[in-house]
């Protein structure tokens, strides 16, 4: 009997002396044992104080609802010390976690090849009507017809009004509309057309649309 009592007379001093307080940093899982494995028993909100033994093993013994527990040391700090901002993870956050990353990057990808496919389409398109407003230049007989021409004058055979083409040059392809008042030539240059090769036999008379 009295072997009995001194050991509950000594447990309950050890428990006195080494049992201290602590406060949470943040709001964090009471688990069954000390694994990030085992059962939640509950969770404490942050500046929640507590009383814990075991300190400097990884995982602290508290009392939670009249439960032994265990929490992560790193998780608690002495009164009137510094908090340190604090977030217990596990493997379903990390598995969330890693997720999250590779979805994150997968959109990135596809965001880029996205942009970059429409940058050299529209590089493409750019360069097509470079190409085609500075090479091409309207050439018009000066007894038949107007039509394009790239880079080069047209052959002068095969003119139905003529012997021979009598081509002159109006000008690159633009945007800009203008008209002939006298012969109806209508052409899209870059700048305003010459006057020379009207089929009305004089200058072109050229109205901008």
């Amino acid at each position: 009997m009295k072997k009995c009592v001194c050991t509950i007379l000594l447990s309950l001093v050890t428990s006195f002396v080494w049992a201290e307080q602590y406060i949470t940093v943040a709001d964090v899982k009471v688990r069954a044992g000390k694994d990030l494995h085992a059962g939640v028993l509950g969770k404490l909100k942050k500046n929640t104080t507590i009383e814990a033994t075991g300190v400097g093993d990884a995982w602290c013994k508290v009392s939670y609802n009249g439960i032994d527990g265990y929490v992560q040391e790193k998780c608690l700090s002495t009164p009137g010390a510094e908090l340190e901002s604090y977030q217990e993870w596990d493997d379903t956050d990390t598995i969330f976690l890693i997720i999250g990353g590779v979805l994150l990057m997968i959109a990135i990808g596809f965001g880029y090849n996205y942009i970059l496919s429409r940058r050299r389409k529209r590089s493409r398109y750019q360069r097509k009507d470079v190409h085609n407003h500075i090479t091409a230049h309207w050439y018009q007989c000066r007894h038949c017809s107007v039509f394009i021409h790239n880079g080069t004058i047209p052959q002068i055979a095969g003119c139905v009004h003529a012997e021979e083409h009598h081509w002159i040059n109006l000008g690159h392809v633009g945007t800009e509309m203008y008209m002939c008042k006298k012969c109806s030539t209508v052409v899209n240059v870059a700048s305003e057309p010459v006057l020379d090769g009207c089929a009305s036999g004089e200058d072109h008379h050229w109205r901008k649309f």
